[in-house]
């Protein structure tokens, strides 16, 4: 007796996937990627292209030896203002990583440091959205410019007594303030109702006053991939 072929049950695997991709989307139509009137919220990270996040500093005495990633985290927050113009704050952190000091001065001891430093960009400016104002518009070009406060902490440990860092024992923090400048541009690509992921591309132009483990200009570009809530 010949058996019957099994007829398939369900939802085959290919249209299975389609539908979770569809539903992860947010199947988005005109209304739902409508960024018209919204705020957006989010966080990107990516390198901060920075010679002074990475190089090792070499002096007549000094020798600065760090293990950066010059990896950065960022908080942003897009407040609509009016049409295609929104007001850009954000708030980043970036790390020097673990720093290793020598100072090798003539006819005294070398002393040896160990610590790390902090990098932290609060920036205020606008953003422009020439499409924000086309509801069928999921890719939204964006250019950004604002001015910048750069926090920098430096927190350095000896084992005795240090001559090079102002004579002191042990443990002791410093804070660098510095006014800067940002610009760049990036695309928000709208996956739902209030879903996107943004992308930006940025120089962020930071330089202390005063050595930051022995560096003073943390200028340089940022490349940043994030995702952000949208709402109105």
């Amino acid at each position: 007796m010949r058996k019957r072929p099994r007829r398939a049950s369900g939802i085959g695997p290919v249209p299975a996937l389609a539908l979770i991709l569809v539903f992860l989307m947010g199947a988005p139509t005109a209304a739902q990627v409508d960024l018209v009137g919204k705020n957006m919220v989010g966080v990107r990270l990516g390198p901060w292209l920075a010679n002074g996040l990475t190089a090792d500093i070499q002096t007549e005495y000094v020798q600065v030896y760090s293990s950066s990633t010059a990896f950065h985290l960022e908080l942003f927050y897009l407040y609509h203002l009016k049409g295609p113009l929104y007001l850009d704050l954000s708030f980043g952190g970036v790390s020097r990583g673990d720093i290793h000091l020598d100072y090798d001065p003539p006819g005294a001891e070398v002393e040896e440091g160990f610590g790390t430093a902090l990098v932290y960009p609060l920036g205020a400016g606008l953003a422009y959205l020439p499409l924000a104002m086309r509801p069928d518009q999921k890719i939204q070009p964006f250019l950004a410019a604002g001015g910048s406060v750069i926090i920098g902490t430096e927190t350095i440990s000896t084992s005795g007594y240090s001559n090079y860092f102002g004579g002191f024992y042990g443990l002791k923090s410093e804070s660098r303030e510095a006014v800067g400048w940002y610009a760049g541009a990036g695309v928000d690509w709208v996956l739902g109702r209030n879903f996107a992921l943004s992308f930006i591309g940025k120089y962020q132009y930071a330089e202390f006053g005063k050595e930051l483990a022995g560096v003073k200009d943390f200028s340089g570009a940022q490349i940043l991939v994030g995702a952000a809530y949208t709402y109105r």
